[in-house]
């Protein structure tokens, strides 16, 4: 549990019997507590109760980084005697969070202030059930009971897929036309002349006898 404490801050308030001094230690601390009520003191006495060993920590930490503002030494058993915990004034019900946000002491104990926020319930939204098309659409989906397989593949792969080969062909025939473009041209340049005016047959050496 990380807990950063602020300096004391002196004031005076007013109280039945007069005015008394007050000694504020705002801070910030990674602490949460999480319960549920009608309202938020209802819902933050039930989370410290749940809490109990979680707010001896704090409480002992608090005492151990402030131990230098009091005149004698406390325990966390002296002032759980007269502790209290106040939430801000929220109209929150139902889930909330708390956060510890200050630590005020006076003659009369140690009060803790608490920020409280209300917990947002995410919200599933479904389609229209009502909608006999939808319906029809999901009933129309193969259970995992049956055989059939569920085609995730759009129509349309088939006809793209025939047309990347199409493409692939074409290339294929233009490198092939321009392999024998090359060849005839090399050809005539070595031997001078079209290659379909030479003769296919080889020449006989052999000499004629009588």
């Amino acid at each position: 549990m990380n807990i950063v404490i602020r300096k004391p801050v002196y004031s005076k308030q007013q109280t039945p019997t007069g005015t008394e001094p007050v000694h504020t230690f705002a801070l910030e601390s990674d602490w949460t507590l999480s319960s549920a009520g009608q309202s938020p003191a209802e819902a933050l006495q039930s989370g410290l109760v749940k809490e109990a060993e979680a707010l001896k920590i704090f409480l002992t930490e608090f005492l151990r980084l402030t131990a230098q503002y009091f005149a004698k030494p406390y325990s966390v058993a002296a002032i759980t005697k007269t502790l209290k915990h106040e939430a801000d004034s929220s109209t929150a019900t139902g889930s909330m969070t708390f956060h510890p946000m200050e630590v005020q002491i006076s003659p009369r104990g140690f009060l803790v202030r608490w920020m409280c926020r209300q917990e947002e319930a995410a919200l599933i939204s479904l389609p229209d059930m009502e909608d006999e098309e939808a319906i029809g659409d999901i009933d129309a989906i193969p259970s995992a009971a049956t055989n059939e397989v569920i085609q995730l593949q759009s129509p349309n792969i088939r006809h793209i897929y025939d047309r990347q080969r199409v493409k692939e062909a074409n290339l294929r025939a233009k490198l092939a036309q321009y392999k024998a473009n090359r060849a005839h041209l090399e050809y005539l340049e070595k031997y001078g002349e079209n290659p379909s005016d030479s003769s296919d047959s080889e020449p006989d050496d052999s000499d004629e006898s009588e």
